[in-house]
C-alpha cells in the first residue's frame, strides 16, 4: 500500500517537472495465460514483469523514490526491480515522469534465431508430395474458416495447436464438444489428434509439424474437435452440431455401415455448403467404405511414395466413387502426451485431412465456393501419377487412384479464381490495359498474341509482371488470343495458363456488290471497303435482313462478308440507307452506313453561303466497276454533266425568287439586297429532288 501511495505522489509533481522517453516501449501489453507479452515489429516477445532496464541520465541526481536497484553496470544501465503489487506498464510510465532516465524499457526473454522450421517438418513427405508450398504462396489459412474433426477427441492443450511459444491458438477450444465425457476432455487415442495436426498445426513455429492450413507464424484456419466414441448417435449429433456452428469443413476419419438416418444428415451438411472430406477405409479392397460412398461427400484413399512416382497404398480401399488420393503411409504429426505427443501412423484416415486441410485453404480465399465445385477443383487439378501403371478412363479417372494425387498449389490457385483483367475490345488508335489482379509476388507472367486474324498484329507490351498493354495503331481490324502463363517464381514452373480473345477493331466502310441488277430480296456481299459519303432527303430505310456466312466474325477478319438482303418498293427510285453495326461490342464506334441504289446514280446537294453570295454544289455517286475484284463499288464524283433545275425559295413571304436551268457542278448565288429571313435552295434533277436551308442575316 505503500508503495501506491508514494507512486500517485511522484507521478502527480512530475507532470509538472516533464519527462523525457526516447526508447521504444509499448503500453499495449498482452496478457496470455498468465504470462504478458509486447508487440515488437508484428511480432509478440515476453517479458519478464519483475524486472526493468533503465539508463541514469548524467547530471541528474537520482531520488531513488520506490527505486530498488538490483544491478548496475558499468555503462550506466542498472536493472530495477518492480514492485509486486503495481502492474510493469505503471511503474515503467512512474519511472518516465520522474525524468531522471534516459529511458527505460521491458526485459524481453528473446528467441533463438532458427528459420521457423517446425522441428519434423523434414519427415513430412506428404507436403512435397501435394505441392502445398504453392498454395501457401497464395494463403496459409484464414482464421475465418471452421474445420470440424468428428474423431476421438483432440489434446486441446497440444503446442502445435492451442497456445504455446508462438502465442496463438489454432484450435477454437471453446467451441469444442465432447459427447463421451463432460468433465474429461482428454481422448483415449492419437487418432483425432494426428488428423487435427495435419489439418491445422501450427506452422512455422519452431516446433513440432507444419499443418496444411496452420498459418505461417499466425493463425491459420480455427480447427473444432468434435469426440466422440465414433457410434452413429454421437457422429450424427457431432455433424448437425458442426453445420449450425458455422463450420465449412467436416473431416471423417471413419467408416461404418451405411443407414438412412447417416444420409440424412449428409444431405443435411451438403444442403448447407458444407464440405464433407472421408477416408476410404484401410481393408484393401475394390470397395470404398461409408460415409465416403455417399456421393456427397469427397471420398480419399492413400498412396505411398515409390522410387520415382507415388503408388496406391497396399491398405488404401478403391473403386467406384473414389475421388481422389492424398498421402496416408508413414504420416508424422501430433499426438496426445501419452505419445509423446509427436507421432507417426498409416492409414486413410491421415489421406483425408490433406484433402480437408486444402478445401479450408480454398475457402480461405474464396469464401463462396460450395461443396460440389471444391470437389471440382479437387478433382481436376489432382496430378496423374504413376501412368505406367495406372491407366485414366476418358473422364481421367481410375480406379485405384481416383482422378490421382492431391495438388493442393493448383488447386488453391484454381479456387482464387485468377482472370485477365481488361476490356476485349480496343478501338482504333486506343491502348487497351490488362493484368492479373491480386497476383502474389511469387509469381510472374509471359504475355504473348497468338491466333492472330488481319494484317498486322497490334504492338503487345508487358509493364510489369502483372499487367500488360496492346496498342491499337492500325485501319484494318485484328482478331487474336491473349495469352498470360503464369509461373513460380522459385521453381521456374509452369503454374496456370490463362487466356482472353481481344479485337482490335479498325474502320469499317463500303459496299461491294456482285448482282449487276437490284431486285428484291437480293442477297447483297458487304466487306470492308472505301468510305462513301452521300446526302440525300430522298433516303428511305427499309427493313434489312442480314446473316453471317463463312468466315462468321467478319468484323473481325481482313476478309468475310455479310449477306444483306433488302426489299425495294419497284415503282420508286428512291434509294435504301443502310446501317451495319456489330452489336457485339458497343464500345467502339465500329458501325458504318451504306447506300443501294435502285437506279446508277444518286446525287447529293452542298450548299455555302457568307453576307454576299450562296454557294451551290452538286455531285453524283455513280456505281462503276472494281478492277481487282470483278465487284461494283460506289465513288463520289466531283463532276455533273447533266441538266438540273435551281430553286429558291423565301419561306417568310412564299415567293419564288430564283429559277435558273444549269448545267455543271456549281452555282453562285449574289445575295446582295435580299431580305433577312430563311430561304429553302433546291435542286431538281431528273426524278430527285435536293434542298438545303439557309439563313440570310
Amino acid at each position: 500500500m505503500k508503495y501506491r501511495i508514494a507512486l500517485l505522489f511522484v507521478l502527480f509533481f512530475s507532470c509538472l517537472l516533464g519527462y523525457s522517453h526516447n526508447s521504444f516501449v509499448s503500453k499495449d501489453l498482452k496478457r496470455i495465460d498468465g504470462k504478458i507479452y509486447a508487440e515488437y515489429k508484428g511480432t509478440l516477445y515476453e517479458i519478464n514483469d519483475k524486472v526493468v532496464l533503465a539508463k541514469q541520465k548524467e547530471g541528474i541526481a537520482p531520488s531513488r523514490a520506490m527505486i530498488k536497484t538490483i544491478k548496475t553496470y558499468s555503462l550506466g544501465i542498472i536493472e530495477i526491480a518492480v514492485p509486486d503489487d503495481i502492474k510493469i506498464e505503471d511503474y515503467v510510465s512512474y519511472l518516465e515522469k520522474t525524468g531522471e532516465f534516459e529511458y527505460i524499457e521491458y526485459n524481453f526473454y528473446y528467441k533463438p534465431c532458427l528459420a521457423g522450421v517446425d522441428y519434423y517438418i523434414g519427415s513430412q513427405w506428404g507436403l512435397n508430395a501435394i505441392n502445398v508450398d504453392e498454395a501457401w504462396l497464395i494463403t496459409t489459412g484464414s482464421p475465418s474458416v471452421k474445420v470440424a474433426v468428428i474423431d476421438s477427441g483432440v489434446e486441446l492443450t497440444h503446442e502445435d495447436l492451442d497456445y504455446g511459444n508462438d502465442l496463438y491458438s489454432n484450435l477454437s477450444v471453446y467451441e469444442c464438444i465432447d459427447y463421451v465425457s463432460s468433465i474429461d476432455h482428454t481422448p483415449n487415442d492419437s487418432h483425432g489428434t494426428m488428423v487435427a495436426g495435419i489439418i491445422g498445426a501450427k506452422t512455422y513455429n519452431s516446433v513440432g509439424i507444419a499443418g496444411i492450413a496452420g498459418g505461417h507464424y499466425s493463425p491459420g484456419v480455427k480447427i473444432i474437435s468434435f469426440r466422440t466414441n465414433f457410434t452413429e448417435c454421437q457422429i450424427l449429433d457431432a455433424i448437425y452440431d458442426a453445420v449450425n456452428n458455422g463450420v465449412k469443413v467436416i473431416n471423417m476419419s471413419f467408416s461404418g455401415p451405411e443407414t438412412s438416418a447417416f444420409n440424412e444428415m449428409i444431405d443435411y451438411a451438403y444442403n448447407n455448403n458444407v464440405v464433407m472430406v472421408c477416408s476410404s477405409g484401410n481393408q484393401g479392397n475394390s470397395s470404398i467404405g461409408y460415409p465416403a460412398s455417399n456421393s456427397k461427400t469427397i471420398a480419399v484413399g492413400s498412396v505411398s511414395p515409390s522410387s520415382n512416382d507415388y503408388i496406391k497404398s497396399d491398405f488404401s480401399n478403391y473403386g467406384e466413387g473414389l475421388d481422389l488420393v492424398a498421402p496416408g503411409y508413414s504420416i508424422k504429426s501430433t499426438a496426445i502426451s501419452s505419445d509423446g505427443s509427436y507421432a507417426t501412423a498409416s492409414g486413410t484416415s491421415l489421406s483425408a485431412p490433406h484433402v480437408a486441410g486444402t478445401a479450408a485453404l480454398m475457402l480461405s480465399v474464396n469464401p463462396n465456393l460450395t461443396p460440389s465445385s471444391i470437389r471440382y477443383y479437387l478433382n481436376s487439378t489432382a496430378k496423374k501419377i504413376n501412368t505406367g501403371t495406372y491407366s485414366y478412363n476418358n473422364y481421367g479417372w481410375n480406379q485405384y487412384v481416383g482422378y490421382g494425387l492431391l495438388d493442393a498449389g493448383a488447386a488453391v490457385f484454381e479456387a482464387r479464381n485468377f482472370n485477365i483483367s481488361g476490356s476485349p475490345y480496343i478501338c482504333n488508335s486506343s491502348t487497351g490495359s490488362f493484368s492479373i489482379n491480386g497476383l502474389p509476388s511469387d509469381f510472374y507472367v509471359n504475355w504473348y498474341l497468338s491466333d492472330g486474324f488481319g494484317p498486322v498484329a497490334p504492338t503487345l507490351q508487358s509493364s510489369g509482371d502483372n499487367t500488360c498493354t496492346i496498342t491499337n495503331n492500325l485501319s484494318k481490324s485484328y482478331m487474336a488470343t491473349l495469352h498470360a502463363d503464369i509461373y513460380n517464381v522459385n521453381t521456374l514452373s509452369l503454374v496456370k495458363s490463362l487466356q482472353m480473345d481481344v479485337v482490335a477493331y479498325g474502320d469499317f466502310y463500303g459496299l461491294y456488290d456482285n448482282n449487276t441488277i437490284f431486285s428484291p430480296n437480293i442477297p447483297v456481299w458487304v466487306t470492308k471497303g472505301i468510305p462513301v459519303t452521300l446526302k440525300s432527303p430522298n433516303l428511305v430505310n427499309k427493313n434489312v435482313s442480314h446473316s453471317f456466312v463463312t468466315p462468321s466474325g467478319w468484323a473481325y477478319y481482313s476478309s468475310g462478308s455479310l449477306v444483306v438482303t433488302y426489299p425495294i418498293d419497284e415503282t420508286s427510285n428512291n434509294p435504301i440507307l443502310v446501317t451495319i453495326q456489330n452489336i457485339s461490342n458497343s464500345n467502339c464506334d465500329n458501325s458504318y452506313q451504306f447506300v443501294i441504289l435502285p437506279n446508277t446514280i444518286l446525287h447529293s446537294l452542298n450548299v455555302e453561303s457568307n453576307d454576299s453570295q450562296i454557294e451551290v454544289f452538286l455531285t453524283s455517286a455513280q456505281k462503276y466497276k472494281n478492277e481487282n475484284n470483278n465487284c461494283l463499288d460506289f465513288s463520289v464524283l466531283e463532276e455533273v454533266d447533266e441538266n438540273w433545275a435551281l430553286e429558291v425559295y423565301n419561306t417568310t413571304s412564299g415567293k419564288k425568287v430564283l429559277c435558273e436551268e444549269i448545267k455543271g457542278s456549281s452555282y453562285t448565288i449574289n445575295t446582295t439586297g435580299w431580305e433577312k429571313g430563311i430561304y429553302i435552295i433546291k435542286a431538281v434533277i431528273g426524278k430527285e429532288e435536293l434542298s438545303e436551308k439557309i439563313v440570310i442575316k
